[in-house]
């Protein structure tokens, strides 16, 4: 469980991680790795 508040938690079935290309600006590297989640 993943502890919100007090009151509230989540299962770590309901929360998806995914990682994008950043928008925007960045560098060399923004284009060539994913980092924004």
């Amino acid at each position: 469980m993943i502890r919100i508040t007090d009151d509230i938690c989540l299962g770590e079935n309901e929360v998806e991680l995914r990682f994008i290309h950043a928008p925007g600006p960045g560098g060399q590297k923004v284009n060539k790795v994913a980092t924004a989640v």
